[in-house]
């Protein structure tokens, strides 16, 4: 934690600050017996006003003969009595505690009568104006009650006596309570009588003392621009009372523009006023940003050194870190240390919360960014979180070049809305570097080709890893880059990688697997791939397949994802890890035959090893068919492997299909085969329907059309026909929609 507090001594003086305190205690010890002098000491908040009293009195404290210093701070007393009263209290306690000194001893003693006097003059007329308002407000609510009621003796005799009511009760606080509640004048005699001193009797015999003191008494009035303008108004009124005596040095810290602003009204101008008072201002010299960047610097460096995570090589880069920070102009946020510890504080405690599993599931340059964005920009934060996919996707490319041309000029404008929308100025370079698709806006390029890498090191303008940015932790349904990394790293335990991957399935992290995983294969050696393959294979046992984004698709496409990298490497012998297999990873080979042909892409398997793969899945499907016809006939994908059967071995496969054909009992039910249902959506009810057809065409690929009618002709008269194979008769004869 960094305490954003005022430094005490020279070891924490990494600012220079120490220079310009000496002088200031130098200039303020040579002044003697001299008449009251009122100093200012101002400077914007977080300038180090503060310290630089602090490192003073400090300075004043070692010579031999010190001036007597009294700090107060008014700030921490709630009303204007409190901090009238406290004034002279503080003083007085002060100088009473020099037991030695019997000048100071008595005026101690002196000082609080004064304190006396000056409180009490207040303190019982006070009480009566502050009670005015409420007197007034009380009679307006009585008036109005009666505002809208008819008037009657009755309600006018009552309205009187309430108003008579409420002044009484003026009259018993304000003059009622004895002795306590005496007018001004009559307090002010009884106290006079009381010390047989009148009060410039009192404020001259102080000043014979003061002009008699060996060394000034020096006043410390800090943070007066925290007050409340009644609040300045009594403590300037007390420093300008007291500002005669001689021997008395006034130093007061503020902030200008503020104590200024909070003085003026419709009567005065501040600035007019405090000339009045202080007679020397000092400002707060301006520190070299330097020192206070080479200071950030040291604790940047300290917490990246204590920031223990396995992925710290990609997520940190010490070279970007510099370019972001110095080209991204974010040095603009840090003129004070106020700002520096507001930082630090903040994204240290971030940057842990994103840690999970010893793994950082953000990049730290950009966290680091992002962090100064939402302290110093928070506008243009939330319009960050809201503009996601015009920050990190883009526009499409036309295919003419005027349309090109209007996009650009279209994207260059609502770039620039941006940044007045979300007033993002200052931070317009830093967020075109966060954000290379933004940047191209401003320069008429079309593209973004860093993905990959802007995945594996987790950068914002990723796709996968923005919303990490604005959510504290990864949610439940996200995985994590700790969740990633350890299951490539499980891939050289087949088994084990098998487990992990269910696992990542069953927790619903499956989606974000499939998206974070194309970009991390280049960290995965050649045999770890082949088990890469053999524990995503191993999931299709498990895959949901419903649905046209069903996880059977995702992990198809992914599976098509790791074919494009082995294609580049020119490796993986798939043929030799289809082993034993169900009727998920069934279909999920299927899919993948149905994607070599097409693409014609054998994904540079040798010739003998994609021999081998479709024997082996030969094999699959004839157990399949062979061994289990009746099962296989309720199969969804029926036709589908009945087509790569006739692709992988045309003679067997057609005379099996027509051997059945032959059969009997099996006609229909081979004939069944070669029914597909499918959903589509009706345009005119905007309903899904079911769709049954029968495909003649697939349905010739293993048997002559002249020689399937005859067998057709022969069943069709039959007597024991059911209503199914009535059907499929009828769709064969009449093709149409089912």
């Amino acid at each position: 934690m960094y305490l954003d507090k005022p430094i005490t001594d020279t070891e924490n003086d990494f600012l220079n600050r120490n220079d310009f305190a000496i002088k200031l205690a130098k200039s303020i010890s040579n002044w003697r017996n001299k008449e009251s002098w009122v100093i200012a000491l101002t400077g914007d908040w977080g300038s180090g006003k503060t310290s630089i009293k602090n490192l003073m009195v400090k300075e004043l404290k070692k010579a031999g003969n010190p001036i007597h210093i009294i700090e107060f701070s008014p700030w921490e007393w709630a009303s204007q009595e409190s901090i009238n009263q406290a004034f002279f209290n503080e003083i007085s306690i002060k100088l009473g505690k020099e037991k030695a000194n019997t000048q100071l001893q008595s005026l101690s003693k002196k000082w609080n009568k004064l304190g006396y006097y000056f409180n009490n003059i207040n303190a019982f007329s006070e009480p009566t104006v502050k009670l005015l308002p409420v007197i007034i407000g009380s009679i307006i609510i009585i008036l109005n009650s009666f505002a809208f009621k008819s008037i009657s003796n009755q309600s006018i005799e009552l309205l009187v006596e309430m108003v008579v009511a409420v002044f009484g009760l003026w009259f018993i606080l304000a003059k009622g309570m004895g002795d306590y509640i005496k007018s001004r004048n009559e307090r002010i005699n009884y106290l006079i009588n009381e010390n047989k001193q009148s009060v410039s009797e009192l404020k001259t015999d102080i000043a014979k003392d003061l002009e008699q003191i060996d060394n000034p008494i020096l006043i410390v009035l800090d943070d007066l621009d925290r007050l409340t303008p009644s609040q300045l108004m009594t403590i300037t009124q007390l420093v300008k009372a007291n500002s005669d005596f001689l021997n008395i040095i006034f130093l007061l810290l503020y902030s200008k523009s503020i104590v200024e602003e909070k003085l003026t009204d419709k009567n005065q101008n501040g600035t007019a006023y405090m000339e009045k008072i202080v007679q020397v201002e000092f400002a707060v010299p301006k520190v070299d940003e330097s020192l206070i960047l080479n200071y950030f610097d040291e604790k940047i460096v300290q917490i990246v050194n204590g920031l223990n995570v396995k992925n710290k090589s990609n997520i940190y880069d010490n070279g970007y870190l510099s370019y972001v920070f110095n080209q991204g102009e974010l040095s603009n946020y840090f003129k004070d240390l106020r700002n520096l510890y507001r930082f630090l504080n903040s994204f240290e405690f971030n940057l842990h919360s994103f840690v999970r599993n010893d793994f950082l599931e953000v990049n730290f340059t950009d966290l680091f960014a992002i962090e100064v964005i939402r302290l110093f920009e928070p506008k243009l934060y939330q319009g960050i979180i809201e503009n996601k996919d015009f920050l990190i996707k883009g526009y499409e490319i036309p295919n003419n070049t005027r349309n090109r041309a209007n996009n650009r000029e279209e994207y260059l404008s609502k770039a620039n809305e941006f940044l007045v929308k979300y007033e993002g100025f200052k931070a317009k370079e830093c967020l075109k570097l966060l954000f290379p698709i933004f940047d191209n806006y401003f320069h008429n390029l079309e593209g973004y080709f860093g993905g990959r890498l802007d995945t594996i090191e987790l950068r914002i303008c990723s796709e996968q890893s923005f919303d990490n940015y604005f959510i504290q932790s990864v949610p439940q349904h996200i995985l994590s880059q700790s969740e990633l990394i350890d299951y490539i790293d499980s891939l050289n335990n087949i088994t084990l990688a098998k487990t992990k991957l269910l696992h990542i399935y069953n927790t619903k992290k499956f989606t974000s697997f499939q998206k974070k995983l194309p970009s991390h294969f280049d960290m995965i050696d050649n045999k770890n791939l082949t088990n890469l393959f053999i524990s995503l294979k191993n999931l299709a046992e498990f895959a949901n397949d419903e649905g046209f984004i069903s996880d059977s698709n995702k992990l198809y496409f992914l599976t098509l994802e790791l074919f494009k990298k082995l294609s580049q490497e020119k490796i993986f012998e798939i043929s030799k890890d289809i082993s034993e297999t169900n009727v998920k990873e069934f279909k999920f080979l299927i899919n993948l035959h149905h994607h070599f042909n097409r693409e014609n892409n054998h994904y540079n398997l040798t010739n003998q090893d994609y021999l081998t793969f479709k024997s082996n899945l030969q094999k699959l499907i004839e157990d399949a068919i062979l061994n289990n016809f009746d099962t296989f006939a309720d199969r969804d994908n029926k036709i589908s492997i009945l087509k790569i059967w006739h692709d992988l071995d045309e003679q067997n496969s057609k005379t099996f299909i027509q051997n059945k054909f032959k059969n009997f009992d099996k006609f229909f039910k081979t004939l069944s085969l070669f029914i597909s249902t499918s959903t589509i959506n009706s345009s005119a009810s905007y309903k899904p329907y079911k769709r049954t057809t029968l495909s003649k065409e697939n349905l010739y690929l293993f048997i002559d059309k002249s020689d399937f009618e005859n067998i057709l002709s022969h069943h069709s008269q039959r007597q024991d026909l059911s209503d199914t194979e009535k059907e499929l008769i009828e769709m064969y004869n009449n093709p149409r929609e089912w």
